[in-house]
């Protein structure tokens, strides 16, 4: 017989026997017990949008990609000149904090060379 693996709220199975996490997978039971085990993994959170950030790199909002694994962060992005308003966003159980960021513009240097300024 077979069953079926489940976590927690905010968690994904990941069976011995896979590549990586998945719902669904299949725990095989025979008389000695169950022929594969699992443990239950964090989900990850999915980079903010781009669209929603003035002046946010246009192609992605996170250094690390558009999905951030549980327990990792994301670096944020911004178009030149421009800085980010945090330093990292945090990924726990789906759930990014802070939720996002704002891209702020930089201060410029002052004119070098300029006689009599």
């Amino acid at each position: 017989e077979n069953c079926t693996a489940r976590c927690a709220e905010g968690y994904e199975p990941w069976c011995d026997d896979e590549p990586g996490p998945r719902d669904g997978c299949q725990l095989r039971c025979n008389a000695r017990g169950f022929h594969a085990g699992f443990r239950c993994v964090g989900k990850p959170c999915r980079a903010p949008d781009t669209s929603d950030i003035a002046h946010a790199d246009p192609l992605q909002a996170c250094e690390e990609g558009s999905v951030v694994d549980h327990g990792g962060r994301c670096t944020p992005r911004c178009a030149a000149g421009y800085g980010p308003s945090v330093e990292a966003l945090a990924c726990s159980l789906t759930v990014l904090e802070p939720a996002s960021y704002t891209c702020l513009g930089l201060p410029c240097d002052a004119p070098a060379g300029i006689v009599d300024a």
